[in-house]
């Protein structure tokens, strides 16, 4: 398989549930998406592919998730690995910290709360110009920023909308990306702002 983009390796033995993640994270996020039965199989898909994100259930087959997690980091220690628990998060968000996950998020939560979770996770220097834009509406809206910060996320969002043209003409078009911090986002957005009003062509 050819890797381009972020990758999400989804680690759950409930093939029902597999299948319905997949199905929604294939519509709704600009990744490659694994597909993981047990940790073992997990392992082994993490040293070949390197995925940027890890969806792990607690209740494996082989073994316990919270015992896979430092196993699935080595290598990586910044791979972001977000635990799906059967009871709530409060039971099991404190040991999957000290394990080393991101972020721990309940399997009754997932509809509401796992794609924002997701954007927040994904590396924005390996998402195109308007996946980032689609990052920067799901961080406004569903993160726990304050107003002023919330608002600006969102008028950043909104200013970047309909701008895909830019990878394929931009400064960006077919360079690789290190992940950017906050300044850089709103920086690139802030050009995208300027590039739209003065029709610069780059």
């Amino acid at each position: 398989m050819q890797v381009n983009g972020p990758v999400v390796l989804l680690v759950e033995d409930n093939v029902t549930l597999r299948s319905t993640l997949r199905c929604y994270l294939d519509r709704r996020l600009p990744v490659q998406l694994l597909e993981a039965a047990s940790a073992a199989e997990a392992l082994a898909l993490t040293r070949r592919y390197d995925p940027d994100v890890i969806l792990l259930d607690l209740s494996l087959p082989d073994q316990p998730g919270l015992t896979a997690i430092a196993p699935l980091r080595e290598g990586r220690p910044s791979r972001r690995i977000i635990v799906m628990a059967s009871q709530p998060e409060q039971q099991h968000g404190e040991a999957a910290a000290r394990a080393g996950a991101w972020a721990c998020i309940p399997k009754d939560a997932l509809g509401s709360q796992l794609e924002p979770l997701l954007w927040r996770a994904l590396p924005s220097g390996n998402l195109s110009l308007a996946a980032r834009c689609t990052r920067w509406q799901q961080i406004a809206r569903a993160s726990r920023f304050g107003r002023v910060e919330r608002s600006l996320a969102g008028a950043l969002a909104l200013v970047g909308q309909g701008t895909r043209w830019l990878d394929a003409h931009g400064p960006w078009s077919g360079k690789p990306r290190t992940r950017l911090l906050y300044l850089a986002n709103v920086m690139e957005l802030a050009l995208v702002l300027v590039v739209q009003q003065h029709a610069l062509g780059i």
